[in-house]
This record gives C-alpha cells, sequence and structure tokens, in this order.
C-alpha cells in the first residue's frame, strides 16, 4: 500500500467496517469459497434452492463523494434500492444506490438526524441517490433487473477511504466508499450464482466479495 494511500487513510481518521471473507461454505448455504478451483467458482453442489435471494457481502457503494449522504442506521437494517442511472449516456448499464422515499419510514422517524455536521434529517435525504454500484457489477445488475429480479444493498459501515482491492482514494475510481452488503433476488437463483462468480473470478475486486445462498438438501 502506498503512503499516499496511507495518509489519505490517516486523514479521514475511518476504519472499514466490514466482515472478513469466509474461507468456508455458510452451515445453511453455499459459499463461492469453499472448495475453489484455479479457473472458477464451483457451481453449488445441491438440488433444492429455499429461496431465490443470494448475497453478496464485502461490496461497496461508490460515489459517496458525490452525493454526502450519510447512512441511516436503523434496527433491522435499511433495505436500499438499486436503480439504473437512466441519465448516464456514458453508461447505459449505470446503476444508482438510491435512500427509500419518506413514507417508507414510520412518522416517528421523519425528524432523526442522519448527518450531525450539516444537520440534515431523514425527511431531508430520504427518496435521494446515495452513489453509484461499482462499474464490475453493474451490466450484472441491469441483467437482473431486466429479468425482472431486485437489488437491495444495506450499509454495514461508515463511509471510508476507498481501500483494496478498490481503486486507492487518490486513484481514478477511488475517492470515499460506503461498505455495504447487495441482496440480490432473482427467479433462477442457480444460473445467477453461477454468472456471479465467474464474474467475481475474473475480476481483481472479486477476491474481496464473499457470495452465498441459502440452500436445503432434498428431502
Amino acid at each position: 500500500m502506498s503512503s499516499s494511500f496511507n495518509q489519505q487513510i490517516e486523514f479521514f481518521n475511518l476504519q472499514p467496517d466490514m466482515e472478513t471473507p469466509s474461507t468456508s461454505g455458510n452451515i445453511s448455504g453455499t459459499n463461492i469459497h469453499e472448495n475453489r478451483t484455479t479457473d472458477c467458482y464451483p457451481t453449488p453442489n445441491i438440488t433444492t434452492f429455499d429461496s431465490n435471494k443470494m448475497t453478496l457481502k464485502n461490496s461497496v457503494i461508490k460515489g459517496y463523494h458525490m452525493f454526502k449522504i450519510r447512512p441511516f442506521i436503523t434496527s433491522p437494517p435499511t433495505q436500499l434500492i438499486v436503480d439504473r442511472e437512466y441519465s448516464n449516456k456514458k453508461d447505459p448499464d449505470a446503476c444508482l444506490v438510491w435512500l427509500p422515499t419518506l413514507e417508507t419510514f414510520p412518522k416517528s422517524v421523519y425528524d432523526t438526524v442522519t448527518d450531525e455536521k450539516r444537520q440534515l434529517t431523514l425527511s431531508d435525504v430520504a427518496g435521494l441517490p446515495k452513489g453509484h454500484v461499482p462499474k464490475i457489477l453493474s451490466n450484472f445488475f441491469s441483467s437482473i433487473m431486466n429479468e425482472g429480479g431486485t437489488i437491495t444493498p444495506e450499509v454495514t459501515g461508515e463511509p471510508v477511504p476507498s481501500f483494496p482491492p478498490w481503486p486507492a482514494p487518490i486513484e481514478e475510481g477511488g475517492d470515499v466508499v460506503l461498505p455495504c452488503n447487495y441482496a440480490i433476488n432473482h427467479s433462477d437463483i442457480k444460473a445467477s450464482f453461477s454468472k456471479l462468480c465467474l464474474l467475481l473470478e475474473k475480476s481483481p475486486e472479486g477476491s474481496a466479495m464473499d457470495l452465498s445462498i441459502e440452500t436445503t438438501p432434498k428431502a
């Protein structure tokens, strides 16, 4: 890691709050780091999927420095929204991550302060974009949405300077990110799982992410 990257970390005085990718399969599911081959992640050796959902952990929402919408911490965590960035003429697959609209929250939290420094409340920021989906995921996410699926991000930590294997803050595509997990729903989750496994295997950033799916053996 370069000295300039370390200086950026010290300047922001923030640390990523992310899980270390697992090296073994989940007890209740299948994890792509289990039995990894040299060519690609193996397709799960199972016969029945008990849901249409898989989870991509240890990922990020990029572009926090552009939008500066801090996470709204709730329990359970607020489920964000992924949709296309229709105004992006350079990249038809570009996707934005949005905070849900105000009416989706209880009225009791409308005046909750989400940004102490700027004194912004939930009423000020609800329905606004928080950042971009990483470019390596945007084409896959677009295809999921084209086929009727959904992607639901969940922020897992405070804004942090971009960290390896993502570009350093001073590099193109770097700056500040939001650590997150992406829940992906699709009618053919097995095929989607295999496609995303191959994508992560081919991408340098894929080494940091952890893909898992809930499964149930056939009775």
